[in-house]
């Protein structure tokens, strides 16, 4: 069920502003000819008339948060037991789908891992973080399985 609100009254409840939420949707719409799933327009300029799913937002806000508790509290530990940070970034970027650059992976266990999230998340694409909760895994399952031959 889709919890629809005015474009003014979402930037209040997700803590950000009118003009973000409608710069997002209108550069998504250019991208992929459409609307994000969130976002409801009349067609017209400017905001009145257009609503915002914030159910939706929220729930892929909260994935990020989670990605970041999981990350910081269980996986980044588990990785650094096994890996130094630069074999951890060679073994990401070769399992990562999304995210395949050694220097990006570098760059975020050195400075983004643990910082602060402080925005929601409008997009559907997956984040670092949330990848490398995903792939973090694997890597842990096929550490332990090696180990444990």
């Amino acid at each position: 069920m889709s919890n629809l609100v005015t474009v003014t009254i979402a930037a209040e409840i997700l803590g950000t502003t009118k003009s973000s939420l409608m710069t997002s949707a209108c550069v998504y719409k250019k991208k992929h000819g459409k609307y994000p799933i969130w976002y409801i327009s009349n067609g017209k300029r400017g905001a009145y008339g257009s609503y915002v799913d914030v159910d939706i937002i929220l729930a892929r806000t909260k994935e990020e948060y989670d990605a970041y508790e999981i990350g910081t509290n269980d996986i980044w530990w588990k990785l650094s037991e096994i890996l130094t940070p630069n074999k951890m970034a060679v073994e990401l970027s070769k399992l990562s789908e999304n995210y395949p650059l050694f220097e990006s992976w570098r760059a975020f266990l050195s400075i983004h891992l643990f910082s602060s999230i402080n925005k929601v998340k409008l997009s559907d694409k997956l984040t670092m973080r949330q990848e490398f909760v995903i792939v973090g895994r694997k890597i842990i399952e096929r550490m332990s399985y090696e180990s444990s031959i």
